[in-house]
Formats: structure tokens, sequence, C-alpha cells
């Protein structure tokens, strides 16, 4: 017999705890280009990869009419605040992370946004 998970056996309350505040924080960022995940390799970076990947995805939000793009990142990670910041992107909403044995970061996670010239 298959077996496939329902949403209830996947999503447990365990887990739901740990993804509220990124629910949340999706949700403030309805009507813009999300950026679900960003990474480049170490051994990338430094390269004007990340800069390259965010053109496109400002490329796309411009495409599609919309007037923002917007993205989450550990505000522990203050390296990459300020790196986001530079860019053109500012913080629009946090929300405390929630610890798990499985998540390095801390503090808050943050919603960033910036605006998209359509």
């Amino acid at each position: 017999e298959d077996f496939r998970p329902s949403r209830e056996d996947l999503l447990t309350e365990e887990r739901l705890r740990i993804l509220r505040p990124m629910i949340e924080l999706d949700a403030e960022a309805t009507g813009t280009f999300f950026i679900n995940i960003l990474a480049v390799f170490p051994k990338y970076r430094h390269a004007g990869l990340g800069l390259r990947l965010i053109g496109l995805a400002v490329q796309e939000a411009r495409a599609a009419g919309m007037a923002a793009v917007s993205l989450s990142t550990f505000e522990d990670d203050s390296r990459l605040i300020s790196y986001y910041r530079r860019i053109g992107f500012a913080a629009v909403a946090t929300r405390p992370i929630r610890p798990h044995e499985r998540l390095q970061a801390k503090g808050n996670l943050v919603l960033m946004k910036m605006p998209v010239d359509t």
C-alpha cells in the first residue's frame, strides 16, 4: 500500500510552533515577490552572485507588476542584515524564533522589503 501522509501527519503541533513565525511573516509579504531562500555556497561568496540573484528577483517582480521584493532572514546574522540594507532592503517586521534543537539561530526572524521601480 502506498502511504501518503496527510497534512496533519506532516504539520504536527511541534512543527507548526516552529513554523508559525515564518507563516506570520509570509502573510506580511503578501503582494511582494517573496524570495523564499537565497543561499550561495561559501566558496562562491563575495563574487556578486547573491546580488545577481536578487537582481533576477527584481526583474521578475517588475514583470509581474509587483511593487516590492521581500525576504526573511535571521536577525542575529548582522553581516547579512547589513548587506541587505546596503542594497536597498529595510526591515519591516520581526517575529521571535521558536527554539528547536536543530535550529542554530536565536532571537528574531526578520522580514525585509525592497521597493522596485515598476
